[in-house]
């Protein structure tokens, strides 16, 4: 239970940042995500991903459709985009594909450097008992 909350946690942290300001336009008129936010929304995902996946096996099936399906809404929500903006966006970028790897490099750094905050978070005890005690 106390790794969904760090998982929940590490995504919340990851998302105080401000919804897009889009102003850029692609040729078929889809509104470029400035790469810098594209970053923060790919990084997100990932880390969305990673929270179902963890909780796969621990939630039916059914369960784990309706908390992606509200997950994800709240990301595009966030951020101000719709799915289907999203998507094309990622095959925008994914064009340029030396740039894309790197894109995909700062994702999986800013993932770490989370990862790495919550690792050295003090450990906090279960027992209500012993906290009361000292």
């Amino acid at each position: 239970m106390r790794r969904i909350a760090a998982i929940t946690g590490l995504i919340i942290l990851l998302t105080t940042g401000i919804g897009c300001n889009r102003s850029a336009k692609h040729a078929d008129g889809t509104e470029v995500i400035p790469r810098d936010q594209m970053v923060k929304i790919m990084t997100d995902v990932e880390m969305t991903e990673a929270s179902l996946r963890f909780l796969q096996s621990k939630v039916n099936k059914d369960s784990l459709n309706k908390i992606a399906h509200q997950s994800f809404d709240s990301l595009y929500v966030f951020y101000n985009i719709t799915p289907v903006q999203f998507k094309r966006n990622l095959e925008i970028y994914q064009k340029d594909l030396a740039d894309f790897e790197k894109m995909m490099d700062e994702v999986m750094l800013a993932i770490t450097k989370a990862k790495d905050s919550l690792s050295n978070t003090p450990e906090i005890p279960t027992d209500t008992l012993a906290v009361v005690k000292k």
